[in-house]
């Protein structure tokens, strides 16, 4: 159950400089990173339909002469169309003409495809070239995930879990994720971000989790107390507390309990950077949702703007 826009939407925004440094260490010291400021979603409301795109990422940040929209457009395999160059060209003119201010658009692709996404898109009449717009595109399941481990950067540590990993290599990539989050010196909610995101995309199946843990055993004490930390993420914590009830009302049934406690725990998470704030009455109606609901719910939320979408949302679909 992992809900891809939200997830690294919130990376993204919390990691936004991390990111440039990353992967654009030319366009960084251009901008004052005070000024950065994350438009929602009002500001595409003069956009047409075909161009919108809410779920993306849209930075304003003041330059040394003036002002710059940065674009991160999140792509996967399921979503990418043919025609998604044009589309992104048609996008970026037309804020390019409300704005007009300059706007710097970034792909990331990291869904699995064989051709490359096209970093350009052109307009050709009887030989010469009329139109030329380019742009970059990350494609993370592209990229080797040991390029990563020694890099200072913390979002490095988040962004490996999605590049390109064998699946004997999973266990050896987590705990690399985990250890690289736990030397570094941020925050807690940051350290949580991180964690979550690695948590979420690199499930370990029975044998690679025995994996991991003897790789565990080989941490020096007090960081693998850390890394062990960062393990308890909402699915382990759900899953404790089922075991523990399970120990009066049975081992299967605590297990579905927990399984269900950790699917809440994700999308009160996810709902509360979404909309900040969950009254107690709305609280109350999520604890009562099923496994089923809650995936649908966390599929829905990265369009919601305010408790009212909530509230919609719990109104048409739970009981």
């Amino acid at each position: 159950m992992v809900n891809h826009d939200a997830l690294f939407k919130i990376l993204l925004t919390n990691f936004f400089v991390e990111f440039l440094d990353l992967f654009f260490v030319e366009v960084k010291p251009l901008l004052d990173r005070k000024s950065i400021t994350f438009l929602d979603k009002e500001f595409f409301t003069s956009i047409p339909d075909d161009y919108r795109r809410e779920a993306d990422i849209v930075a304003k940040a003041k330059l040394a002469d003036g002002e710059a929209y940065i674009i991160i457009l999140v792509e996967n395999q399921g979503s990418y169309e043919a025609d998604f160059p044009q589309r992104l060209f048609f996008y970026v003119s037309f804020l390019h003409q409300r704005e007009k201010l300059p706007i710097f658009p970034i792909v990331i692709f990291y869904g699995k495809r064989r051709k490359p996404i096209p970093a350009t898109y052109r307009i050709e009449f009887a030989g010469p070239t009329i139109l030329d717009f380019h742009y970059p595109v990350i494609h993370l399941s592209r990229l080797d995930w040991r390029q990563f481990i020694n890099h200072a950067n913390p979002l490095a540590s988040a962004l490996m879990a999605k590049m390109n990993i064998r699946a004997e290599d999973m266990p050896y990539a987590k705990l690399e994720c985990l250890r690289i989050i736990a030397t570094q010196r941020i925050d807690a909610k940051k350290t949580s971000i991180l964690a979550s995101f690695v948590e979420s995309y690199l499930r370990l199946n029975a044998e690679q989790e025995k994996i991991f843990q003897q790789g565990l055993e080989q941490i020096a004490p007090k960081r693998k107390e850390k890394v062990m930390e960062l393990m308890t993420s909402w699915e382990k914590k759900g899953l404790q507390k089922g075991l523990q009830q399970g120990r009066e009302q049975g081992r299967e049934q605590g297990r579905e309990q927990g399984i269900r406690q950790g699917a809440l725990d994700m999308v009160v998470h996810l709902l509360k950077r979404q909309i900040r704030s969950i009254p107690v009455k709305e609280q109350k109606r999520l604890a009562a949702l099923s496994v089923a609901q809650l995936k649908r719910l966390s599929n829905a939320l990265s369009k919601f703007s305010d408790v009212n979408d909530l509230q919609l949302w719990l109104d048409k679909h739970s009981a």
